[in-house]
């Protein structure tokens, strides 16, 4: 189980005209090579953000996404947004939430954002135990959007080769498949995020979400947990 330090960096009090920023990262150092075998992933709050912030990536084929905090914009408005390069399948497609009876499943397919590739046939890699409830979410490349107002934007980083572990269930797209699922709020599809990386194991590269809903703006960032990663 990984464990994991808060940290306040700048001003954080309600009333704060700086920029309140929440980090939470688990215990791993990659300067030196000792990797703990531990997902790690970073998240930083920007509900009273002063600033927006945007994550280019370095090459042509990546994507870009933007948030911005309500402090940030004329109406107080939070605003996600994401360029998706590559090769997707550029149409909407709504999954529908509901209710779920109990012991019912879902199967985890890697890699979600190229299943309508007709070169690519889908993989099931695994099933999770379903949520009682989920919320319905908007597909496209990649899950960006639930019927709570909870939108991601996503960019790959990539990070280190020794700490990619190929044998996680799970890829970035299907933990945004998940936190949309199963999240009302920015906060909430964190949590999800995370505890569904830790459970099942991480099996992409380094990715970025600008996670945000009507009242909050989030950055969530995760790598690969190590060669040696478990369950346990």
């Amino acid at each position: 189980m990984a464990r994991y330090h808060a940290h306040i960096r700048g001003d954080a009090f309600p009333n704060s005209k700086g920029v309140d920023r929440l980090w939470t990262l688990c215990k791993i150092n990659l300067n030196n090579g000792d990797v703990s075998n531990e997902t790690y992933w970073i998240l930083e709050h920007c509900s009273h953000c002063h600033v927006s912030g945007s994550f280019f990536a370095a090459t042509a084929l990546a994507c870009t996404p933007l948030g911005v905090g309500k402090d940030a914009s004329v109406d107080g408005s939070v605003m996600v947004s994401h360029t998706c390069d590559g090769w997707y399948d550029q149409r909407i497609v709504i999954i529908p939430g509901g209710t779920h009876a109990e012991g019912e499943m879902v199967d985890i397919y890697k890699d979600p954002c190229v299943a309508t590739r007709p070169d690519r046939e889908p993989v099931k890699v695994g099933e999770i135990p379903q949520a009682e409830k989920t919320y319905t979410y908007f597909h496209v490349g990649y899950p960006f959007m639930n019927d709570q107002q909870v939108m991601m934007g996503e960019f790959t980083w990539s990070g280190r080769d020794e700490v990619y572990n190929g044998d996680g269930m799970l890829m970035i797209a299907n933990l945004e498949e998940l936190g949309l699922a199963r999240a009302a709020t920015a906060r909430e599809a964190i949590q999800v995020m995370g505890a569904m990386a830790e459970q099942y194991g991480y099996g992409d590269g380094g990715e970025t979400l600008v996670v945000g809903d009507e009242n909050e703006l989030w950055v969530f960032e995760v790598c690969g947990p190590g060669m040696l990663w478990t369950a346990d």
